[in-house]
């Protein structure tokens, strides 16, 4: 997931994102992006002193997944600005590169930033998919998405919420009630709430590297709590072998 910490990319040699839809193919640009100078950009040419590093672009598009079976397409918008690349050619000597960059802020279908076990249910999986629309036009909106992703699994679970009188139980006390998981597991379960926290109250708090460490977290969680079929065949089979026999 580190490939995501990355925020601005060549407009020409985007990244192999990965489609959202079949999870199978890769997303391609069929054709260029439209680009256009922001307002703030069109007034600042009139500047004496105007320089390319003051253009700002927005920019929109479409990327194609390249699996023949899907070709589905997915909407990118963003903003965009000169860079620069430096490199040494093949005498030493110092070059400059100069291309236009896009930070994405908006996919659709968003793409996702881990795939989700096929095994995990249907509403958690809508709730986490909320955070992935996010991801890359607000930290802590996002964060919060993931907090509420730990909200509805748990409820998934059957862990309560309110007390037999009626009284909001806190996340930190709901996860502790979980039954027949490690601390460990807990430890994890916790660490998303305090980061999940952290994008809810943190004013501005969270950055892009949290909400990675969130899905890594995440996904660890949904492997143990909800195993594939293979993953319940090593459980079984390392049972068996235990006891030298049926598993009781």
């Amino acid at each position: 997931m580190d490939e995501f910490l990355k925020q601005k990319f060549d407009m020409d040699h985007l990244p192999q994102w990965e489609c959202p839809t079949c999870k199978r193919g890769i997303l391609e640009r069929k054709e260029d992006l439209l680009i256009q100078e922001t307002a703030n950009t069109l007034t600042s040419h009139q500047h004496p002193e105007f320089d390319y590093e003051w253009v700002k672009y927005n920019i929109t598009g479409f990327l194609k997944c390249n699996n023949s079976r899907c070709s589905e397409t997915v909407v990118i918008t963003g903003v965009g600005e000169h860079d620069e690349h430096y490199f040494c050619d093949e005498y030493g000597q110092q070059q400059e590169n100069r291309f236009v960059s896009i930070k994405p802020i908006f996919f659709y279908p968003p793409i996702k930033i881990f795939n989700v076990p096929p095994t995990v249910p249907e509403e958690i999986a809508l709730m986490l998919e909320k955070s992935f629309a996010l991801f890359f036009c607000d930290d802590n909106a996002c964060g919060n998405r993931i907090r509420a992703t730990v909200e509805v699994m748990l409820d998934v679970l059957k862990v309560p919420d309110k007390s037999a009188e009626g009284k909001f139980i806190s996340l930190a006390t709901r996860v502790e009630n979980i039954n027949d998981i490690s601390q460990s597991l807990k430890d994890k379960l916790n660490a998303l709430r305090l980061l999940g926290n952290a994008a809810t109250h943190g004013e501005g708090l969270l950055r892009r590297k949290d909400n990675v460490d969130a899905y890594k977290l995440l996904a660890h969680v949904f492997d143990k709590l909800f195993p594939t079929e293979e993953d319940e065949l090593d459980v079984l089979s390392a049972g068996i072998i235990k006891n030298k026999g049926p598993v009781k």
